[in-house]
């Protein structure tokens, strides 16, 4: 079993969770796999993982949505619906993608 494998199956048991806590845990783990510079995941894996990563971060606290802005300012993969939701939250949040992401556009920043 490869540790990419390990990973994925580790974040499955903790989506299957609902509490705050497991949430957190869920969203750190499917950003790491976004920031891994291994061999990555393909576009499909990527779509999911944006996904997943959109969904539980509209569930989590503003501190948690402030680190995953700040852990994903400067990603070049970025997944733009995402960065554009959390550039469209409160400016702890926003702050670090208007700042940073190349993900978003003039029209976005307007």
């Amino acid at each position: 079993m490869s540790a990419q494998t390990s990973k994925l199956e580790s974040l499955i048991e903790v989506a299957q969770e609902s509490s705050s806590d497991k949430r957190r845990e869920l969203l750190e783990g499917v950003t790491d796999l976004f920031l891994d510079p291994g061999p990555g995941m393909n576009a499909g894996e990527q779509h999911i993982a944006a996904d997943i990563l959109s969904r539980v971060a509209a569930e989590v606290e503003r501190e948690v949505r402030a680190r995953l802005s700040y852990r994903l300012a400067d990603l070049e993969n970025a997944p733009v619906d995402l960065i554009r939701q959390l550039a469209n939250d409160e400016i702890q949040v926003a702050r670090p993608l208007l700042e940073r992401s190349g993900a978003l556009s003039e029209a976005d920043l307007i």
